[in-house]
């Protein structure tokens, strides 16, 4: 059965991670690195041998989309998924307790459509890092959905 504190507290192991576009650990992450490494840890606490695969949050998406697992409200292990609408998601962090996130993310928002310069001083300000938030900080969330894919 599926443990939301346990794969929440699976993330929380990596606070204060550096920030980097495109990584996925053991040391650095971006949004989606930070969610698949905790996701293939609480996978491997719990005995289940399957990992996940390297993929941007819109992959991680349009994986979970299919199996059908929204959760509403959002609530605790949940991920969430934010961006303008379905096939624009550019953001994924995970749902904690007492409406907490914790996400990876850069010093601003929509690293996506940044150029070379802009993403490399957006990646080394002082909040690039995996950090938590209030849930509420982003207004652009367009789902949530556990990852109890069994």
């Amino acid at each position: 059965m599926y443990d939301s504190s346990m794969f929440f507290m699976c993330a929380t192991q990596y606070l204060n991670s550096p920030y980097r576009y495109g990584a996925n650990g053991p040391f650095e992450f971006d949004c989606s690195g930070l969610v698949i490494k905790a996701w293939n840890d609480y996978n491997r606490l719990i005995g289940d041998k399957a990992r996940i695969p390297d993929m941007t949050a819109q992959g991680i998406y349009h994986y979970l989309v299919k199996k059908q697992l929204q959760c509403e409200p959002p609530s605790q292990g949940c991920l969430l998924f934010y961006g303008k609408d379905e096939n624009s998601i550019t953001h994924i962090a995970i749902h904690g307790p007492k409406n907490i996130i914790i996400e990876a993310g850069g010093a601003a928002r929509e690293t996506m459509a940044m150029g070379k310069e802009q993403l490399l001083a957006h990646c080394s300000g002082k909040d690039a890092r995996v950090r938590y938030r209030n849930f509420g900080h982003r207004k652009d969330l367009v789902a949530s959905m556990r990852i109890d894919v069994k």
